[in-house]
């Protein structure tokens, strides 16, 4: 009798609460939403809801087109919601915005390429200012003496602001792709700073993706293509401790890419303690476990060709508090229309704590 109880109780268990379906493979991939025009999205952030993803350049340039915009979405749907176009851009130059972050306001800071900037941007009227400038730094000319406020690189090359991350404290450090150069913004915004430069970031695709790690204490950046002889053509992922002043010891790498030309992008951490990295070059994502080991990388390049959107030159990473990731697909080299998308793909991790600060 007894047994003949139970049974019937364990029934009605399962008839109440139903088994949980199995979580996906890592790295299962869908279109979450298509990006129009200019296109190439690069940059992405999600809050209250809301996906802002904003547009790029190719490699063929952009001189005379039209100015960069961001597109919003829902992130429950994928539905377009609307778009903000970016005010004040030089037009006749090669222009594009990238990186972007959110305070504990919902103020948007997004990082633009010309002139080099930060954006500060209200999402609800679309009201824009000028939060910080990226000064244009000339390459070093050691064979004229000491020289400060110059680039440690071979080649004299344009502002490239890149990628932004905010500290605890509200200073923002942006990445410089073509100067070698990780500046420094005070909170409130203003000029940048030189923080951090080492002639090892000078390369053609140089320094990209950054992030605070989890404990708050050391920034995580992304430099897409070594030049070293120890990883000629690599990315590297390195760290720095955030600290005012530094020296050359306190630079480390934490993770270098076995394949040549992978092309580390934007970076993310998880919850999970994980770093997430967009390899542009390998048209894949990477999972960096803590201790700096790979956990996964997905797509195959074979089943990518097969998916109705290929993964080309995949840029920036954000999470949807569901478990997934999204993941900007630019198609910088190949400039296909048809491959302005946004990803989503599940990773079974959600975001790290996002700093906003009070700004």
């Amino acid at each position: 009798m007894k047994r003949s109880m139970f049974a019937v109780m364990l029934m009605l268990a399962v008839a109440v609460h139903p088994a949980r379906a199995a979580d996906p493979p890592v790295g299962t991939t869908t279109i979450f939403a298509r990006v129009g025009a200019p296109g190439m999205p690069e940059g992405i952030a999600v809050r209250d809801g809301i996906v802002y993803v904003g547009t790029h350049v190719s490699i063929a340039g952009n001189q005379g087109g039209p100015a960069s915009k961001i597109f919003t979405f829902d992130l429950a749907t994928g539905a377009a919601l609307g778009e903000i176009t970016v005010q004040g851009q030089d037009l006749s130059v090669t222009h594009g915005i990238l990186a972007m972050a959110f305070d504990a306001a919902g103020v948007l800071y997004v990082v633009d390429r010309n002139p080099g900037r930060i954006v500060r941007i209200d999402p609800a009227s679309g009201a824009q200012t000028v939060y910080a400038t990226i000064p244009n730094l000339p390459a070093c000319r050691p064979v004229v003496g000491p020289q400060v406020d110059c680039s440690p690189t071979v080649l004299d090359s344009a502002t490239f602001a890149d990628y932004l991350a905010f500290d605890a404290d509200g200073t923002a450090y942006v990445t410089d792709l073509e100067a070698a150069t990780i500046f420094r913004v005070p909170p409130g915004g203003g000029p940048a700073q030189i923080w951090y430069q080492d002639a090892v970031f000078d390369g053609l695709f140089g320094l990209n993706g950054i992030a605070v790690d989890p404990s708050g204490t050391h920034l995580y950046f992304a430099m897409t293509g070594s030049q070293q002889p120890g990883s000629p053509a690599q990315g590297v992922i390195y760290t720095l401790p955030i600290v005012d002043s530094l020296a050359p010891a306190d630079l480390r790498v934490f993770h270098t890419l076995l394949q040549p030309a992978a092309g580390a992008d934007g970076i993310a951490f998880g919850a999970s303690g994980k770093l997430y990295v967009a390899l542009a070059g390998a048209n894949q994502v990477a999972i960096l476990n803590p201790d700096g080991s790979e956990a996964a990388i997905f797509p195959d390049p074979i089943a990518n060709q097969l998916q109705e959107i290929p993964y080309d030159l995949p840029a920036s990473i954000a999470f949807d508090g569901q478990g997934s990731i999204l993941v900007t697909n630019q198609s910088f080299f190949a400039a296909d229309s048809d491959h302005w998308a946004v990803f989503r793909a599940w990773v079974g991790d959600t975001a790290l704590s996002l700093i906003e600060p009070v700004l």
